[in-house]
């Protein structure tokens, strides 16, 4: 079985739907590991299909199945909505899961709410609830039952989801917006209030917990993966969220996300499987973006490059743009790899995964054949993809490369540079 996990290796937005789809077939189950549906990762396939993926794996168009991990945040409205737009381009994907965090529309609601009460000092949040429902879920102040989506989630069970849902809007959410101090105006209690609303959500847990398929995070969890794919797996793809410059632990903290965005649950993930060997893939793009509030030291404002993705909104404001900072970037990609290092097991006791890193360098047919990089704290030009790949082999010792030059896995070349 091969595996594969595809990182982003900046802020985001690099083009980690595109690896996994390239990645992908119909053995494939693409794990979704850390965050949630903030992701908003664009396939094309080489025929035009397009959509952009969030809650599912990137690699549906190529026919693989989905895995949501046990540190993945499920949010069963969008789920709804995204499985509704997948089913009339036609496809009907598998979905398995174990267990993981769930968001309400009430985390969202407020989570909007903190966004526009901090006016220019936002963090850069998008909106969807990632950081109120991890606050929820581990806050020692809650009192009432968690919501967990299980295969119990039935419309027998109906009034007991009704009733937990009531307690977190009612108890905990309404406690959350006095604790922080927030002013909602009417508009926002007319619809955190609304009944419909929350009959809305509950059928759509429901619905989630009847479409899809739980799993126990082990041997046989991959095993029971295999049988429903008509035999077994012969791919594991796992695309992660964000980059590895808004990990939670950044130094660029508190504009980062609320999850690991690196090779951390991909190595617990392995284990529990019983993997011993990985592929490890860090994307970024031929220049760098940043989506929302945040530090940005390669910044260039007056640089634009064609986004149809990365619309203007609310919350994370216009898509900026500036030079790839190759300093940055490979000094992200050494940090994440020592994960993988004996340095790191000897403190957990786990056995070492051996993990294979490559990079992978998209969106270089919007460069053209000027590449403008930062190394070694100053900008300069390169003529050549070639003399970008030396400059990472030398910082990184990586010698395995991906260049894409199009939206498509069609426009993909794997490049191995001599050790």
């Amino acid at each position: 079985m091969n595996v594969t996990a595809v990182i982003g290796a900046n802020f985001g937005d690099e083009g980690k739907g595109l690896m996994t789809d390239y990645f992908s077939d119909k053995k494939t189950v693409v794990v979704r590991h850390n965050g949630g549906a903030q992701a908003g990762h664009t396939v094309v396939t080489p025929d035009g299909i397009r959509h952009v993926f969030s809650h599912f794996g990137s690699g549906t168009l190529a026919g693989a199945a989905t895995f949501l991990g046990p540190r993945f945040i499920i949010n069963p409205l969008l789920w709804k909505k995204e499985l509704g737009i997948l089913k009339k381009m036609g496809f009907d994907p598998k979905v398995f899961y174990a267990g993981g965090l769930v968001t309400t529309p009430y985390d969202m609601l407020i989570n909007e709410e903190i966004e526009r009460s901090r006016g220019d000092g936002r963090h850069g949040s998008c909106g969807v609830g990632i950081n109120e429902t991890v606050t929820r879920h581990y806050s020692e102040k809650f009192a009432f039952p968690r919501l967990r989506i299980d295969s119990k989630c039935n419309i027998l069970t109906r009034n007991k989801i009704v009733n937990t849902v009531k307690n977190i809007r009612d108890e905990y959410c309404a406690a959350r917006i006095k604790e922080i101090g927030l002013s909602p105006k009417a508009s926002f209690y007319s619809i955190f209030n609304s009944e419909a609303l929350l009959e809305r959500y509950v059928d759509n847990v429901i619905e989630f917990a009847e479409h899809c398929i739980e799993i126990n995070t082990d041997a046989q969890g991959l095993r029971t993966m295999g049988i429903h794919l008509g035999g077994e797996v012969n791919n594991l793809v796992f695309e992660g969220a964000q980059g590895l410059l808004l990990d939670e632990e950044h130094y660029f903290f508190p504009h980062v996300t609320r999850s690991k965005t690196g090779l951390n649950n991909v190595l617990d993930i392995c284990r529990q499987f019983e993997i011993k060997e990985a592929d490890a893939t860090y994307v970024t793009r031929a220049y760098m973006t940043r989506h929302g509030q945040g530090p940005f030291p390669s910044e260039e404002k007056e640089l634009k490059y064609e986004d149809k993705t990365n619309v203007t909104n609310e919350f994370q404001g216009s898509l900026r743009f500036g030079s790839l900072d190759v300093d940055l970037t490979s000094k992200a990609i050494r940090n994440d790899l020592i994960l993988a290092s004996d340095r790191f097991f000897e403190h957990t006791g786990w056995e070492p995964i051996k993990v294979n890193p490559s990079i992978a360098i998209t969106c270089l047919d919007q460069v053209g054949k000027e590449i403008c990089v930062y190394d070694d704290g100053e900008r300069f030009t390169l003529n050549d993809v070639n003399d970008l790949v030396d400059i990472f082999v030398d910082k990184c010792n990586i010698h395995d490369f991906y260049t894409s030059y199009g939206p498509t896995r069609a426009k993909i070349s794997p490049l191995c540079v001599g050790k």
